[in-house]
């Protein structure tokens, strides 16, 4: 990845096709808890939680931006199969980025449990992730090629090699509306194939005909359908 004329690394981005994107799912989204509300978290800040939200009007807190995690990634370069990136925060008084720490055996979380994830200033090796194809027979042939628009794709954390998934059974109503659970945790059938709750989309819009904007939306594929 090479840093820009004012000193900033340039984010990639996956360019959308020109149809009008589906405005019903579930899109990745910063949230607050009622911890937060009880700490008087007045905004989007280290430590704040991710879930799942309506896609029907894009919200600031649902807004990222996908940064190549490597120097070697030129400038507005797309996301290709197997890069590695992290996943920023767009609208944020700090740069968070999306992170999971797998937790400790006598942490708030046991190990039976699904690992979290939260928006952290930190940008280590737990806040990286790559993208791989949605099916696993195809992914050898098409590591480095770039992502298509809007096409599916499983977002795999690089430390524990598990999957960001929404977990759609875990509904809750919070301050800012109606909201899913996210966590990183690999939902798998009897083949070993991911489920819905870990396929993805990146939504993107572009800015002009030479142009396009670095920001998007990742979009989730989950159903109600069985999973281990």
């Amino acid at each position: 990845m090479n840093p820009n004329s004012s000193g900033t690394t340039s984010p990639c981005y996956c360019t959308p096709r020109k149809s009008s994107t589906c405005l019903y799912g579930l899109v990745l989204a910063a949230t607050a808890s009622p911890v937060d509300v009880a700490a008087d978290v007045r905004r989007i800040e280290d430590g704040c939680g991710v879930a799942c939200i309506g896609n029907k009007i894009p919200a600031a807190r649902s807004v990222f931006q996908l940064v190549p995690a490597t120097r070697q990634s030129q400038p507005n370069s797309r996301i290709s199969y197997g890069s590695v990136f992290f996943v920023q925060l767009v609208h944020a008084s700090d740069a968070l980025y999306l992170r999971s720490e797998p937790p400790l055996v006598d942490g708030r979380f046991a190990p039976r449990y699904h690992n979290p994830v939260r928006l952290n200033r930190l940008r280590d090796c737990y806040a990286k992730w790559r993208a791989v194809h949605w099916d696993r027979h195809q992914r050898f042939e098409t590591e480095g090629e770039p992502v298509s628009p809007c096409e599916r794709i499983v977002i795999q954390h690089v430390m524990t090699n598990q999957c960001l998934a929404v977990e759609h059974r875990d509904w809750h109503c919070s301050l800012l509306g109606f909201e899913s659970g996210v966590s990183v945790h690999t939902y798998s059938d009897l083949y070993h194939n991911e489920t819905s709750e870990c396929i993805w989309n990146i939504l993107a819009e572009p800015m002009d005909d030479d142009h396009h904007s670095a920001h998007c939306r990742i979009k989730s594929s989950s159903s109600s359908s069985s999973s281990s």
